[in-house]
């Protein structure tokens, strides 16, 4: 009898065993389940930072370049696309991956917190330490459970840059260049691009010194001057260097062709030829002395309504620095191509996916500085 007992005792105790690893194995598929990726379409593919506002001013040093991005769910080839324009003119295009390697990019893990719903005010309050003990324990749950998973589970992109060759028309002559067609594999879409056109509306409206009194040390033109995400397009231009061939007065800084683009502050590093040198911000309107063999560098941060609240895109801009030499007032202009883009995944997650990406840079990453 007691044998009958104990094994029935025994039987009821499996059971319970038994059902108590099933409840666990069920939470963890549940818990795995949870999880939300990204279900990117195998014939998926995108176009992005189309958003353009080039205006080449004659006068000027140009480009007729621009680097535009590419994402795919699967390889390409340079055959597998197709570029032509809204003008009708020939396009001259190059598809590199990104990277100079296979363009392959995976979904890593900030990416995957945003599609759990993480918000960027908890990703900064994670990172300041000042989230609730709760909330905190499931992002740190998140972040275990993607750390954990097989890179082969991961969604993958393809990312390449399309480098395009604006036709000389538009860049020299009078011709609007403002849409796109785009083929890959056969599929042809359109995209907008803003805005690419030739002007001459400022010809003549300052003057260039024949005694180039005045130069740029480095760059005659800055091309593809990466730009940070951010709410009023705030833009450093740093380590603007120059040299006076001659005595010259520095006497204002502007933006040729507008006035939406806003200085917001000028900080100088002077280097006289003796050694001294003076360190100061320069508020535009007191004059800047130089002697034939003075340096001067200019860091200049701007905001430029373009990039205000903008994901990616394309703006041309000519800074103008006005100075007088031999009682003359003259202008040294140089062009800056400034450039926006998303890196890696976010492109698509922002624009096809509806994922809040501008809150993440402007709220956390702007923020804690990365």
């Amino acid at each position: 009898m007691r044998k009958q007992v104990f094994g029935l005792f025994a039987a009821i105790m499996l059971i319970i065993a038994l059902a108590a690893c099933s409840s666990q194995e069920t939470a963890g598929k549940t818990a795995s389940s949870d999880l939300v990726f990204p279900e990117i379409p195998q014939n998926y593919w995108g176009l992005f930072d189309n958003n353009c506002f080039m205006i080449y001013e004659q006068g000027f040093v140009s480009t007729n370049s621009i680097n535009l991005t590419l994402l795919s769910a699967s390889p390409l080839e340079q055959s597998d696309v197709d570029v032509s324009t809204s003008t009708g003119g020939d396009m001259i295009y190059y598809l590199d991956p990104y990277d100079g390697d296979t363009g392959k990019c995976v979904i890593y893990e900030d990416i995957f917190l945003l599609y759990q719903g993480v918000s960027a005010d908890e990703l900064l309050k994670y990172t300041a330490g000042s989230l609730s003990a709760e909330r905190k324990a499931e992002i740190d749950g998140m972040r275990s459970a993607f750390r954990k998973l097989d890179e082969s589970k991961k969604p993958v992109l393809y990312r390449y840059v399309l480098a395009l060759c604006v036709p000389i028309e538009t860049v020299d002559g009078d011709a609007v260049l403002d849409a796109l067609s785009v083929t890959v594999k056969g599929e042809t879409r359109t995209y907008q691009l803003g805005t690419l056109c030739g002007k001459t509306s400022e010809a003549g409206e300052y003057a260039g010194d024949p005694n180039f009194s005045l130069n740029c040390d480095d760059n005659v033109a800055y091309f593809g001057f990466s730009t940070d995400i951010s709410s009023d397009g705030s833009i450093m231009l740093d380590n603007i260097k120059y040299t006076a061939a001659n005595d010259v007065r520095i006497t204002g800084i502007r933006f040729y062709g507008t006035e939406d683009v806003k200085i917001q502050s000028v900080s100088v590093v002077q280097s006289a030829a003796d050694g001294a040198v003076i360190d100061t911000e320069w508020d535009t309107v007191q004059p800047i002395e130089l002697e034939a063999g003075d340096h001067v560098c200019l860091n200049v941060r701007i905001a430029d309504p373009f990039f205000a609240g903008s994901l990616g895109g394309w703006d041309a801009r000519y800074l103008m620095l006005e100075y007088q030499c031999s009682g003359e007032t003259y202008e040294l202009g140089i062009p800056f191509y400034f450039a926006q883009s998303l890196p890696d995944a976010f492109a698509y997650i922002a624009n096809e996916e509806g994922i809040d990406v501008l809150s993440y840079y402007i709220s956390y990453i702007n923020a804690v500085g990365k």
